[in-house]
């Protein structure tokens, strides 16, 4: 197992947000389901646009899953917390208010919410400006 952090080389807002829901979907309750891994392409294709290929989702969404799985438990966490202020500043309210409900939508995807999964959103939602 390599120790190398594997950043995508060129970091896209698509790919912060994928971790973020990688976080919610995969950190929270130590499980990936189906329905969180498609809940996250479809919130990722909206994100990505129209003119974004199946391809293009697919790829992205892989690039930000060797990141998740490069990261340890502490590197994620401040990746995730030192990414909050970035997405704070570079989107307005109404889409921090998108990303929020993209993350309860993660969370509710595999029909359990546990109280991880909970308290994360709610961290993130309060960090972003806002409550639940």
């Amino acid at each position: 197992m390599s120790n190398e952090i594997k950043v995508p080389a060129d970091v896209k807002y698509a790919h912060v947000l994928t971790l973020l829901y990688l976080f919610i979907a995969g950190y929270s309750d130590g499980e990936f389901s189906d329905s969180e891994m498609a809940i996250i392409k479809l919130k990722i294709s909206n994100w990505m646009g129209d003119d974004a290929t199946n391809a293009d989702v697919n790829g992205l969404i892989l690039e930000a899953c060797a990141w998740y799985d490069s990261l340890n438990e502490d590197g994620l966490k401040n990746t995730v917390v030192n990414s909050l202020p970035i997405l704070k500043k570079k989107f307005n309210d109404d889409l921090l208010k998108i990303i929020i409900s993209d993350l309860i939508a993660v969370a509710e995807a595999d029909g359990k919410v546990t109280k991880s999964e909970f308290g994360n959103v709610k961290v993130i939602t309060e960090a972003l400006g806002f409550s639940l």
